[in-house]
């Protein structure tokens, strides 16, 4: 089994892609500026809410481990903490610099059903039509119907071989 080969192992890469996106964003961070004492109070005002809310989100995730909501609500909290640690340390400025690199990690959480359905289903259609030209450009005639492209040797579904299970019908 590989480090990163399925869902269950590749929660690990987008953390360590941020994490390295943060320190490579670090070198170059503006210079710390100090906060006024009204922004450092509502700062720390809401990293204690913040504190506060976390545990009984992660308890919510207990019985419910793959509710995207849930999920969602939990990682954002996290990130906002985040970010008002390091605006409260560096300043406003600094936290906005840093902010970018925490976006990929919300990509890999579950998405809703309502997106992950009609948007990624698009998605694949889109990139179905879009790989069958390509093959044809290459000299492979082939023809997207769906999510589905049929080619002289046979059909490849879309969903298949982004699971990694590429196999003709």
């Amino acid at each position: 089994m590989e480090l990163f080969s399925g869902a269950e192992n590749g929660w690990l890469l987008i953390p360590l892609l941020s994490v390295y996106f943060i320190c490579d964003r670090w070198r170059d961070r503006p210079r710390p500026q100090p906060a006024r004492k009204v922004q450092m109070r509502i700062l720390w005002a809401s990293a204690l809410v913040v504190l506060l809310l976390v545990p009984w989100v992660r308890l919510l995730l207990q019985p419910f481990p793959g509710w995207p909501l849930a999920e969602w609500t939990y990682a954002l909290l996290l990130a906002c903490l985040a970010l008002a640690l390091i605006a409260a340390h560096e300043g406003l400025h600094c936290a906005r610099h840093l902010a970018w690199p925490i976006v990929p990690v919300f990509a890999a959480l579950p998405w809703p059903a309502m997106i992950g359905t009609g948007l990624m289903g698009r998605l694949r259609v889109l990139m179905a039509s879009g790989l069958a030209e390509l093959f044809s450009l290459a000299g492979q005639p082939a023809i997207a119907n769906g999510t589905v492209i049929q080619t002289g040797r046979g059909l490849v579904g879309i969903e298949e071989a982004c699971g990694g299970n590429a196999g003709r019908r």
